[in-house]
């Protein structure tokens, strides 16, 4: 099995060599420190059969890293994990492709086991995280004019403020502008945005919002 892992912290990833090395030592694992280093092995390496994916990642953060993923039609089995379990970011995660979720306070063995899970294809997600999720425990708090489907999705209130200037035909710069945040911030919402409403582009991605209630045409 030939395992990707993408991953900024060095006592991380050795801890994952050497389990692996241990217990799995048929794995072949390329390590890349950052989303654009591991996009230039998938897009020149050898072909991965999954991927371990730090969510929390310096530059392209791994929402983005998954919707690359999806605009190069590079559908690698991915397992995204965080010290943090966000049931935000988890949402965006899964909704972006990824088959599954762990914690990296997770024991060594449930990694192994999430591994095989979803190199096989099936999704995996630890059951207490997933209560979380169907629970919505741990969100953030909603602003009151943020509608219950968009929080059901996972849409969150800087997304949704982006969402609302999208509808109103505002540029990402402009949307950057208005909301004092950087363009690549704003790239980085709106491919959520696309990735939670199943759209393809900016105008579809309206239209669906405003056919699922979430937002009002202008």
């Amino acid at each position: 099995m030939r395992v990707l892992v993408v991953e900024d912290h060095p006592i991380f990833l050795d801890g994952l060599q050497l389990l692996l090395a241990t217990h799995k030592p048929d794995t072949t694992l390329s390590k890349a420190s950052s989303a654009e280093q591991a996009l230039a092995l998938l897009d020149d390496g050898p072909k991965q059969d999954v991927i371990v994916l730090d969510l929390n990642l310096p530059g392209i953060d791994g929402i983005d890293f998954l919707a690359a993923l999806n605009e190069r039609a590079l559908f690698v089995p991915t397992l995204t994990m965080s010290a943090e379990v966000n049931v935000v970011a988890i949402r965006q995660a899964l909704a972006a492709g990824a088959l599954g979720f762990i914690a990296k306070t997770a024991a060594g063995t449930e990694l192994l086991s999430a591994l095989d899970t979803v190199s096989n294809g099936s999704i995996y997600i630890a059951a207490d995280i997933e209560a979380r999720l169907s629970r919505g425990q741990r969100a953030p708090a909603q602003p009151a004019d943020l509608p219950e489907r968009a929080q059901a999705l996972g849409v969150t209130p800087r997304q949704y403020g982006v969402l609302k200037l999208m509808s109103r035909g505002f540029s990402n710069r402009q949307i950057a502008q208005s909301l004092s945040l950087t363009e690549h911030t704003i790239k980085s919402h709106v491919r959520a945005l696309f990735a939670v409403l199943d759209a393809e582009n900016r105008t579809s991605c309206v239209r669906r919002a405003e056919s699922m209630g979430i937002i009002t045409p202008p």
